[in-house]
Order: C-alpha cells, then structure tokens, then sequence
C-alpha cells in the first residue's frame, strides 16, 4: 500500500494534476486520505445486505462486471479508496459564503473533480 499511497500524494502534489482552477497555484484538495481494503472484507458483504444487493456490488462483483472475460476471487483483489480533503482556502472562504457555494468551493468542485477522471 505504503508505494500506492506515495504514488498518488505524488501525483497530487502536482499542480498540473490538482489546482483550484487552470493556471493556479493554489491545490484543488489537500494531500489525499487513502486506504486499502482486501477485496474479501466481510464489510463489503455485510454493506450489501445492509443497503440492499440491487444498489451495491462487493469487489469480486464490480471486477466481474468491468471485465467479464476474467477469472478472479475475492481474495485476490484489493479496495483502494482516497478521500480529496478541501484545502484550508477553501473552507475559510466557504464559511464566509451565503446563499451559495463559495467561487472557491465551485472551482474545486469542477476542477478539482477532474482528479478523479
């Protein structure tokens, strides 16, 4: 994980890969949050039963569904999930907005998502 990791805060360190908007210095997101979870983890199980089977997919379905040709077991795959924190800027100029998302806010919202293209 510890390479997976350090391959996105990398990448996301990058203000090519993360701006608030083209051309800013200013980072969309702070260094991202990230985890991995063994494709096995009964917790994906126990989420589909809890939320409903026709909403969720645990990790062997989602691979199986993406690339039905191939054979896999749960047990081979693994969860990778990040979190993109909102930078500092941007939480300060949100509290000070009213009626509508921060400029700041917006600009990460539709910048910053491309990150996740």
């Amino acid at each position: 994980m510890c390479q997976i990791s350090e391959h996105i805060v990398s990448w996301m360190a990058d203000p090519a890969n993360n701006a608030l908007e083209p051309g800013s210095d200013l980072p969309a997101f702070d260094q991202p949050l990230v985890g991995v979870a063994a494709g096995e983890d009964a917790l994906f199980t126990f989420i589909k039963n809890d939320i409903g089977p026709e909403f969720y997919w645990t990790p062997e379905e989602a691979f199986k569904a993406a690339f039905p040709a191939e054979t896999v077991r749960a047990d081979e795959l693994s969860v990778i999930a990040w979190i993109l924190p909102q930078t500092l800027h941007t939480r300060l100029a949100h509290r000070k907005s009213v009626g509508l998302p921060s400029p700041e806010w917006s600009k990460a919202r539709h910048y910053g998502e491309k990150v996740n293209e």
